[in-house]
């Protein structure tokens, strides 16, 4: 249940769910994947391994500097993820409210859906004709009674007698928490004044993250906290540079930086809230912060978007707005990004 509601092409803290994202903004275009197993423990716990891998859709965009509001500095690498989320959850039922409210959705001939009343026919049927002749009622409360025992799941009500089968269960707050490992490499173009020339360079990016979260399945209220430490690059602004060209006066000009890209180390923590307005559409503000300094904060609101198809939330539109230490090159940006994706499963039985 919670893996359906909490998943978000936006979040940081939330369980991984399988899918593929892409997110599109004035200047960054990234796809990602995910592979997320899941593993029953003892005590209502669930442990979900993951692994997800992402990158530029192109090479111009891998060179583009991206300033977004998650402050990340490897968003633009090629990089693989691995980590595992953990989820408990202190639901409990009354078995005996489930199969009452059973019992009225199967004796019900009106709202009974077709699958119910196959499987009554098919009951009535493995009993002796001359039963049925004479006891066709209590026969038919019979196989009722045996579906009761049997096949008493909330898919087969109609959605009157569905919340009387939800009343039933108590849903407890549900705790999640997440631990992964980042990796990422990316390729820097920048001008060397000193060579007067352009060069490249091939950087490798880590980065550690935490979170912790509690979804609260009465109010569809998630509120998280995420922590984020990394080893990334900045490429620095752009500049027009002009390099000779080998064997003539002309030269050749390009919008690159000036110079290697710098090394930087942010710690950056993230506040996140979501709320679901209904099983189609939610909310999901968030804040982050480099603690480090070095790269101000962000403010960002998606709105999360579901296709009735769809298990978790895999689209969204997004309002952001990024404040930066202020120096020549940095400034305040407000910008708008859309992310569309699929999500999709493989179940393996025995």
């Amino acid at each position: 249940m919670a893996n359906n509601v909490t998943a978000s092409p936006h979040s940081t803290t939330s369980i991984a769910s399988t899918g593929l994202l892409a997110a599109i903004t004035s200047a960054d275009k990234v796809a990602s994947g995910t592979f997320a197993g899941s593993l029953g423990l003892p005590k209502a716990w669930s442990l979900s391994p993951f692994v997800r891998g992402s990158g530029p859709l192109d090479e111009a965009n891998a060179s583009a500097p991206v300033v977004l509001a998650d402050l990340s500095g490897m968003r633009s690498a090629a990089k693989v993820a691995a980590g595992v989320s953990f989820q408990r959850f202190p639901w409990s039922r009354n078995r005996e409210r489930h199969r009452a409210a059973c019992r009225a959705g199967f004796s019900d001939a009106t709202l009974a859906p077709p699958v119910v009343r196959e499987r009554i026919n098919a009951g009535l049927a493995t009993f002796p004709e001359a039963e049925r002749a004479g006891k066709r009622d209590s026969v038919r409360l019979a196989v009722i009674e045996r579906l009761v025992l049997t096949q008493c799941r909330r898919v087969l009500l109609a959605p009157r007698y569905q919340a009387d089968y939800d009343a039933a269960e108590t849903l407890g707050t549900v705790f999640l928490a997440t631990l992964s490992a980042e990796y990422g490499r990316r390729t820097y173009r920048y001008a060397d004044t000193i060579a007067v020339a352009y060069t490249k360079q091939t950087r490798e990016s880590y980065a550690v993250n935490g979170g912790l979260g509690w979804y609260f399945p009465n109010r569809r209220l998630m509120v998280s906290a995420n922590a984020r430490w990394e080893r990334s690059w900045d490429p620095g602004a752009s500049r027009d540079y002009c390099v000779p060209v080998a064997g003539g006066p002309a030269t050749q000009c390009r919008a690159v930086p000036l110079g290697a890209p710098a090394e930087k180390e942010p710690f950056i923590g993230q506040f996140e809230g979501r709320w679901f307005i209904n099983s189609s559409v939610g909310l999901s503000p968030r804040v982050s912060v480099d603690l480090t300094g070095e790269r101000g904060w962000g403010i960002e609101l998606p709105v999360l978007l579901r296709q009735p198809a769809d298990k978790g939330f895999t689209s969204a539109i997004a309002a952001g707005w990024r404040s930066e230490p202020s120096t020549d090159d940095a400034h305040d940006q407000l910008y708008v990004s859309v992310s569309v994706g699929v999500t999709f499963g493989v179940a393996l039985r025995q």
